[in-house]
């Protein structure tokens, strides 16, 4: 028998392999790359706020907590419960701080994420955190998208700049709060329908967002260009200018992969 050429199998339902167990399973559970962000160690919330240059009552009064609990949580007296964690994570990385989490040897700390601060346009910061990997967006976007304030969440696809990628596109996201935007385009998510652990981080967002029951779009074509260089206000408006869908399925995110394959070499990670 003569073989003129091979097929490739089809690729699976992502739908029908992660759920419905993964849609039981906390965000926090989810496999990644590695797991998710641990709670911020005493040590991180001082070294942050003496990056800050803030006292206690200046980070209490940001997170709304009183100052005797924020002490106590400095001095590791109490477990503040996640609520708390995030607000004071919001707290700091919306000034341009990231918290890094321990590896190998190396202990957690804290490190500046912006070039400068965040840009304000029509009186609300433009939130662009710098250099986070896929599970760090993917946890990022989980909270934001079911917080009460969050309106619409928009989802795009960017050429990929980096020479020498993996990814022809890089999967991107527009929150649109009451008081402020958040906006993913200088940092590392993906639509790659070749990895199953990066469809579980995107498809973690998707349930996410229908928990938060806040407009979900996705823009229908990859951006003509890529908005991580450009200002804040430009790349705004270009994002905003863009038709979109409104998402209702997320075989709808399977149809876009699959019309613009992200997989660009044979060597990064498959199934």
């Amino acid at each position: 028998m003569i073989f003129s050429g091979w097929r490739r199998a089809p690729l699976p339902n992502f739908r029908k392999m992660l759920c419905p167990a993964f849609l039981s399973t906390p965000l926090e559970k989810i496999p990644t790359e590695r797991q998710f962000y641990p709670m911020l160690t005493p040590e991180q919330i001082r070294s942050a706020r003496g990056m800050m240059g803030w006292t206690q009552a200046e980070l209490a009064s940001r997170c709304r907590l009183s100052t005797t609990s924020l002490n106590n949580i400095e001095r590791g007296l109490t477990t503040p419960k996640d609520i708390t964690v995030n607000a004071i994570r919001r707290a700091f990385e919306e000034e341009g701080l990231a918290f890094i989490p321990a590896s190998g040897t190396l202990g957690p700390g804290v490190r500046l994420c912006f070039a400068s601060r965040p840009a304000v346009i029509g009186g609300h910061p433009v939130i662009r955190p710098e250099g986070l990997s896929s599970d760090r967006v993917c946890r990022l976007l989980g909270e934001a998208v079911q917080e009460p304030g969050c309106q619409s969440l928009r989802l795009f696809l960017l050429p990929n700049s980096v020479p020498g990628a993996h990814y022809k596109y890089t999967l991107n996201a527009l929150l649109e709060f009451d008081d402020r935007c958040l906006l993913t385009d200088r940092s590392t998510w993906y639509l790659a329908l070749d990895s199953l652990r990066r469809m579980a981080e995107v498809l973690a967002v998707y349930d996410a967002a229908l928990k938060g029951r806040q407009l979900t779009e996705f823009v229908r074509a990859p951006l003509p260009q890529d908005t991580e260089p450009l200002e804040a206000a430009e790349a705004l408006d270009l994002i905003r200018k863009q038709s979109a869908d409104k998402l209702v399925d997320f075989e709808q995110l399977e149809a876009l992969g699959r019309a613009y394959p992200a997989l660009v070499t044979t060597d990064a990670e498959c199934f």
